[in-house]
């Protein structure tokens, strides 16, 4: 079985379907859902006959509905679950549509999350509505008609919910983010006592006494219910490809996910008529977050990404400044539309943002090199025949700059120009520059790590902060944050001989960074810090970065078989993980932990005397999944792909996350986000 070709004919058939008569429709979908119509089919094959596209979530949404009294129907495409706040909104809006637009008699919902999502979780149903027996589609549905009747004063009018079953957004056929859960973090050993603390306030009597240890009820219900979707997203996947699924996990969160999934009420009908079997093995982004903060970006898909502003209500994609194939006045520029590297219907840009992720960065601009030579020569524009010296920025400039003032030239090879543009911003920015500059503080660190232990290494690198304060040295306040969970991270345990005196100099030394940047209006800390900027303010978010470290140092602790990841022999957790599944010997995987619906009905009624034969492995099957809950980069799946690649070419290997997440997104995340209570979907 081809994943890549099944999910893409399935997904791309199913976006296609609510798309292709909008004719007369007012449509109306959330960054959820605009991100996986951008990746699977793109917006120029949906923006053009609806009477106005508008996003759910624009806080100026309703005075931008004041002008669609043409509309006769309308349709909600939404990532989130359908009740409380996300239900009401709709409903709102459905109203003010109904004021404006007598004509309007139908409404269409549709829904990424299944039925079985709304049913499962424990919600109240006064909050959302969709209380009681029967399908919760069917109860949001007549409360949807009810809202139309009322306003409109019309009594035949016409209101569904469907499900869409579309869950990942693919950057290439083997990586892909699911957009609805782009938020969601694995836990760290840190927030049992959060956890402890949320039981007692809910008069609960339980303790959990180790992450490991926790289970599904015991967490905040947002948690719980994000948790669960991800698991009826998974289980809405497999059914649409007509796989089995066996269930593994690696971390305390992921294993939540991973058994939620493999006791799925309908599994066992779904598994007697599968045609194929596959392994979904569930990973911790917080086991290792040293690889995914650093700045050594082995994909050319990362260094883009980085250098780049994200394309506006994205959270990959990019946006690609076009302004200088036009004769546009530089004060000008922001009035031409942003170039991507989203364009599923181009077989060439879709090649080249393949080798962007999973080739070298050397490879992948020969590629680019080439393709944009073949579009010059199709094109017949002048260039010179000497032959290409090394790939730079400046030539890949040059080769883009053939096209310019090229009206028919570039339509036609718009998004080759823009994936090339791309590349070449990306190369030649000081973003990138900088980056090189820290991964050159950051190899001494870890070196330094490596070769003399923890003391050192954090002494290394206060040697660095007090550099940047002295003035000698200013790689930025975000890096050093960066580097310092980078070295907790790959410590681990070891930090607990770290002195109180460094811990303390080390907490001194950001607090005065953090305060340096906020006198010198550095943008990207008030993300961090937040609005409140003074000194109170800074050591109480310095106080809290101190009690994550904690619990990111302590990730591995339970861990046997993965608890290095600082050494240059081991590598990142990903990667050591690919070669241990890939190896031909088959090693024992201790840390990995199956869940299956079978082996428990057969532990229960004894049958398990007579099992035999070794503990399932997740490379047991032509088709491996592995998802990161919490993220991971273009870099770490080129990683596991190129593993695989090079040991069983046999097993078709898929890497995806909750997120693509850069250096920096990450960081916010772990800083700006609370891990048990954000978890809204």
């Amino acid at each position: 079985m081809q994943f890549g070709s099944a999910g893409a004919c399935n997904s791309a058939a199913e976006l296609s379907a609510v798309v292709k008569d909008l004719d007369g429709t007012v449509l109306l979908v959330d960054s959820i859902t605009s991100q996986l119509l951008h990746w699977w089919i793109g917006e120029g094959v949906w923006l053009c006959d609806a009477v106005r596209v508008l996003d759910i979530d624009d806080k100026d949404v309703a005075r931008k509905l004041q002008v669609v009294g043409a509309a006769r129907k309308v349709v909600f495409v939404t990532g989130r679950l359908l009740y409380g706040q996300r239900l009401q909104l709709i409903q709102r809006l459905l109203s003010r549509i109904c004021s404006v637009a007598p004509a309007c008699t139908q409404c269409s919902v549709y829904c990424t999350l299944p039925s079985s999502a709304h049913a499962s979780t424990t919600l109240d149903g006064d909050e959302d509505g969709s209380g009681g027996a029967g399908d919760p589609f069917d109860t949001i549905a007549n409360q949807l008609r009810l809202t139309m009747q009322r306003t409109s004063r019309r009594e035949r009018v016409e209101a569904r919910v469907l499900h869409l079953p579309v869950m990942l957004a693919p950057v290439s056929p083997e990586v892909f983010f699911t957009p609805a859960h782009g938020h969601l973090q694995s836990l760290l050993p840190t927030d049992v006592a959060r956890i402890n603390a949320f039981l007692s306030s809910q008069h609960d009597h339980r303790q959990a006494s180790t992450l490991p240890g926790l289970e599904m009820n015991m967490l905040p219900g947002s948690a719980q219910r994000h948790l669960k979707c991800v698991a009826h997203g998974f289980s809405e996947l497999f059914r649409t490809l007509n796989v089995q699924e066996h269930c593994f996990s690696l971390g305390p969160t992921s294993r939540l996910v991973a058994a939620e999934l493999a006791s799925m009420p309908d599994a066992r009908g779904r598994h007697k008529v599968a045609t194929s079997s596959a392994s979904v093995l569930f990973v911790d982004r917080s086991l290792d977050l040293s690889s995914a903060l650093s700045c050594n970006a082995e994909s050319l898909a990362d260094t883009v990404r980085a250098s780049l502003a994200p394309l506006p209500g994205h959270d990959v994609d990019v946006a690609v400044d076009m302004s200088s194939l036009l004769n546009v006045h530089s004060s000008c520029r922001h009035c031409v539309a942003s170039g991507c590297l989203a364009h599923p219907a181009n077989p060439t840009a879709q090649s080249l943002v393949s080798s962007f992720v999973g080739r070298k960065s050397k490879d992948a601009l020969t590629e680019l090199s080439r393709r944009l030579v073949d579009a010059i020569a199709q094109e017949k524009l002048p260039m010179d025949a000497r032959r290409m010296s090394a790939i730079s920025p400046g030539l890949l400039q040059s080769l883009i700059g053939k096209f310019r003032l090229q009206p028919r030239s570039i339509a036609r090879h718009s998004a080759l120009l823009q994936v090339a543009m791309a590349a070449a911003l990306a190369l030649e920015s000081e973003t990138t520059a900088q980056l090189q500059r820290c991964l050159s503080v950051e190899k001494v660190v870890l070196l330094t790590l490596a070769e003399e232990g923890v003391g050192a290494a954090l002494d290394q690198l206060l040697t660095h902060m007090q550099s940047a304060l002295d003035g000698r040295e200013s790689l930025g306040v975000e890096y050093y944050l960066r580097l310092v969970i980078i070295l907790y991270s790959a410590a681990g345990s070891a930090v607990q001989s770290i002195t109180s005196g460094s811990k303390a100099s080390l907490q001194e030394c950001l607090e005065k960074l953090i305060l340096h940047a906020v006198e010198t209006s550095d943008a990207s800390i008030v993300k961090l810090v937040g609005e409140k900027q003074n000194s109170d303010s800074i050591r109480l978010f310095v106080r809290s970065f101190f009690t994550q470290l904690q619990g990111i140092a302590e990730a591995r602790s339970h861990l046997k078989m993965f608890r290095n990841v600082s050494g240059a022999t081991t590598g990142s957790l990903l990667k050591q993980l690919a070669e241990a599944l890939a190896a031909p010997d088959k090693p024992e995987l201790p840390d990995v932990e199956y869940h299956s619906q079978y082996m428990r009905n057969l532990l229960k009624t004894g049958f398990s005397l007579f099992m035999g034969g070794s503990k399932p492995r997740p490379s047991d099957h032509q088709l491996l999944i592995i998802y990161v809950v919490g993220g991971l980069t273009c870099t770490e799946a080129k990683a596991v792909r190129e593993r695989f690649s090079s040991a069983r070419s046999d097993i078709q290997v898929v890497v995806g996350g909750t997120q693509l997440v850069t250096a920096s997104s990450l960081l916010h995340q772990l800083c700006c986000s609370d891990s048990l209570h954000d978890a809204h979907i």
